[in-house]
């Protein structure tokens, strides 16, 4: 039995903490390697979870604190300091076989952290306590564990119980004066409401009186005020834009009121509140400009960017892929979303912009996409080709994008259908046809390469029939452009509809990809601003919204804001 005895206390022992007591003994409060016994006899011989452990082990740290009439905090946040304790423990246990200098300075530290007063006092304790005995007594406890609880005092508890006693008899007595204070009240208003004539009432009869006697609630009393609701659609939109958060909105605003001179109980405002109204305003607004949003013909724009996307418990890096369109009809551009991808991969990004595409509804009207493209041809421009047709399809492209070209636009050459780069020589320079930088003399020969049937420039492997090359205009079709002005000399395009209308549409052409940078810079800004995607969306919208209705702060624009 000695034998067994033995193994058996062995077993239980706990390293660095001892051996588990099932309860807190002496006059002293208790020391974390107390709370820590107490702690593993519950949850390593009654074989309870962490959880319950830990409470059971507050509940007897506490009994040492209600004794020594010190204030301690909340039940949750002494659960999770002995919560602390036992994790570090675990930490050190899973390195305990570690022979390094910093896992036995861990371990020093840990067990002199035991043998100090597990503290759970209020962090304005020192504010709270009104004796300065008791005050000392916590100070010394902090400090050393020096000095020990003693008896109960019983001058002060007979002070104490009187002190309660009053404000039970305070209590009732407020109670029993607001009782009759709305009778009264009651009484009061249906009298005043007899007396309002007197020689109607001298004409009645006794017996009629009570007829106009009105029957009061309890609350009769006391006019009710209707609280308003002070974040409005606008005051919604303004709070989005300047990424003011909930609690800073709602200091503001109370701020604001009280400045003014008006209560905030006059109002509804409040944390959950304002987090909530901005919601609600935020997904309305979104509805409407979607209804409101009439798609054009247009350009749709997208770039990539990994940003830190904010969870409830946890940063993450995410994929954003932000889609925009630019209308060819007068420049402006919408964003359509700035959604999460899955993966970083091309398919992902397409299917993320069909998706918005028809979700506005406007995948009909898409006639160009752009992606990152401009520094590509830029470094390209600089760059030695091995081919002459490579070089001019750069050079194309590169004045397609904007970038400086010294080198002159050539004659359109032989289209060969074993040839797709002549394909494309041919179709950039057909964009480039409206381009007020290529001379007449040129857009003329442009043309008349165009609709010549046969030329000294063209392969006999060309088709006989015009028809066959309509591929030519395809640049004309796919921007749903009247290219009857082509029929005509070139001096008199500028006063010709069809050309102008071309012209504009033209102009208004983004090929290079701006829109969607500035759309990456728009959800780099407000990524940390809502953690729900759909909520960071409806964001997106109201934020582009305002700043397009409100580009300044100026007098006037104040006035409407």
């Amino acid at each position: 039995m000695a034998n067994k005895s033995s193994v058996s206390r062995k077993n239980s022992y706990v390293w660095l903490i001892g051996y588990p007591k099932e309860a807190i003994l002496g006059a002293r409060l208790p020391s974390g390697r107390d709370a820590m016994r107490t702690f593993f006899f519950y949850h390593k011989s009654s074989k309870m979870t962490v959880g319950e452990s830990a409470r059971l082990t507050f509940e007897a740290v506490q009994s040492f604190w209600l004794k020594s009439r010190l204030p301690i905090r909340k039940q949750q946040h002494c659960i999770e300091k002995i919560k602390d304790l036992y994790n570090e423990h675990r930490q050190l246990v899973k390195n305990r076989k570690r022979n390094s200098d910093s896992d036995g300075l861990k371990q020093k530290q840990y067990s002199i952290k035991l043998d100090q007063l597990l503290d759970i006092s209020h962090s304005s304790a020192a504010q709270m306590i009104k004796n300065e005995e008791d005050r000392q007594f916590l100070k010394l406890q902090q400090q050393s564990r020096a000095g020990c609880i003693g008896t109960v005092d019983k001058k002060l508890a007979a002070k104490e119980k009187r002190s309660l006693e009053r404000r039970k008899r305070y209590n009732e007595w407020a109670i029993s004066v607001k009782k009759q204070t709305t009778k009264e009240d009651g009484f009061c208003l249906a009298t005043s409401s007899n007396n309002d004539d007197d020689t109607d009432v001298e004409d009645l009869d006794d017996d009629n009186d009570n007829e106009f006697i009105i029957k009061q609630s309890s609350r009769a009393g006391k006019k009710q005020c209707k609280r308003r609701r002070v974040i409005s659609s606008k005051v919604s939109a303004v709070l989005d834009r300047t990424n003011t958060s909930t609690r800073a909105a709602t200091m503001i605003l109370a701020s604001a009121f009280n400045e003014a001179g008006s209560s905030t109980s006059t109002v509804v405002l409040s944390k959950s509140t304002v987090h909530r109204q901005r919601q609600q305003r935020r997904k309305v607004a979104t509805l409407e400009i979607k209804t409101t949003y009439v798609p054009s013909i247009s350009v749709v724009h997208w770039d990539g960017k990994l940003i830190p996307d904010l969870c409830h418990t946890t940063t993450s890096i995410s994929d954003r892929l932000a889609i925009l369109l630019s209308s060819l009809n007068d420049g402006n551009v919408k964003l359509l979303g700035v959604p999460k991808l899955q993966s970083g991969s091309g398919q992902a990004a397409a299917n993320a912009v069909v998706d918005n595409l028809k979700s506005w509804s406007c995948e009909s009207q898409i006639i160009v996409v752009s992606d990152t493209v401009k520094a590509f041809i830029s470094k390209e421009l600089h760059q030695k080709q091995l081919r002459e047709d490579y070089r001019e399809l750069i050079a194309l492209a590169a004045r397609a994008v904007g970038l400086d070209v010294s080198e002159p636009i050539c004659k359109p050459g032989a289209i060969h259908r074993a040839r797709w780069m002549a394909k494309a020589i041919y179709s950039l320079k057909m964009q480039l046809l409206l381009d007020d930088l290529v001379s007449l003399e040129n857009k003329a020969a442009l043309v008349t390469a165009m609709i010549s049937e046969r030329g000294p420039h063209l392969l006999t492997t060309l088709p006989d029939s015009i028809t066959d090359l309509q591929i030519s205009r395809e640049f004309f079709t796919t921007t749903r452009i009247n290219c009857s002005f082509l029929d005509i000399p070139v001096k008199y395009w500028p006063h010709n509809n069809d050309y102008n209308d071309a012209l504009r549409l033209t102009k208004n052409l983004k090929c290079v990809n701006d829109s969607a940078e500035r759309g990456v810079a728009l959800i780099q800004k407000f990524s940390a601003a809502a953690v729900d995607e759909e909520q960071k969306q409806f964001l997106l919208q109201v934020v582009e919204k305002h700043r397009q209705d409100f580009a300044s702060c100026n007098r006037e624009d104040l006035e409407q804001i």
